[in-house]
């Protein structure tokens, strides 16, 4: 082949690879395949009531210090309850028989939102509710601010149904258990529309069964969770919402 052939032939090939690229570089990365990490930054600017925020920030990347929890809430008798879990007392711990969520601190570096959330829940709840991804991200109401650079995250997940407390009560006696899954010993359904309405350190709330309890509640569930005002809308939109997302 001659000099000149070989030429030509390389200038063709080359501007057909040079066309592929481009037309590749303008294919969106959803049709190419590709699932982009989006932080939580990025998710903070869309709006709040927008499903697409919400499932951004499920799936985003949180840092090695973040904290989340998930709120469960069900209805009963046109009511709306949320489920608070004590610390157990007789620990060391300092929050000992305070109430709040199931949450905590994120376990590992560049683990998402979702997958921290669920092991928290998980673990907190002695093991029996295992929510699986899409139910979370279709029953669930996110929201989350940073403080000091710290992302807190919380989802409201609605259940289809109350579920009685004594199986996780029952459960969580039995001393085999290791220590991650016996951080509480009593779950209480309490009346959400009162817990929200004006929260204090100190209250008293009826319960599903219509009995008043004497509650002290976490510091950080209180400023971050229960005073929020994103949260008082969530409460008031179950509240009225018949509608419950089941796989």
């Amino acid at each position: 082949m001659s000099i000149f052939k070989r030429s030509t032939l390389f200038v063709v090939l080359l501007a057909i690879t040079i066309i592929v690229l481009m037309i590749i570089c303008f294919i969106p990365n959803s049709k190419r395949g590709i699932h982009t990490s989006v932080s939580l930054e990025a998710a903070l600017k869309y709006p709040t009531d927008n499903v697409k925020r919400n499932i951004e920030i499920l799936k985003a990347k949180v840092p090695s210090k973040g904290t989340v929890g998930m709120v469960l809430v069900c209805k009963e008798n046109n009511r709306l309850y949320m489920l608070l879990s004590r610390e157990r007392i007789g620990t060391s711990k300092e929050k000992a028989g305070y109430f709040s969520d199931f949450g905590g601190k994120t376990a590992r570096k560049n683990s998402t939102v979702i997958e921290n959330m669920r092991r928290e829940l998980r673990e907190e709840t002695v093991g029996i509710i295992k929510l699986h991804p899409k139910e979370i991200i279709n029953n669930g109401y996110t929201v989350f601010k940073f403080n000091n650079l710290r992302p807190i995250v919380y989802t409201t997940f609605l259940l289809p149904k109350c579920f009685n407390t004594n199986l996780l009560e029952e459960k969580i006696m039995d001393k085999r258990l290791p220590d991650s899954y016996r951080e509480k010993d009593q779950f209480l359904w309490l009346n959400a529309s009162q817990l929200v309405k004006d929260p204090q350190s100190e209250m008293m709330i009826k319960d599903n069964h219509h009995v008043v309890n004497k509650i002290r509640i976490k510091d950080f569930f209180l400023k971050d969770y229960l005073k929020n005002p994103e949260v008082k809308k969530i409460i008031k939109h179950l509240q009225k919402s018949s509608k419950i997302t089941l796989l």
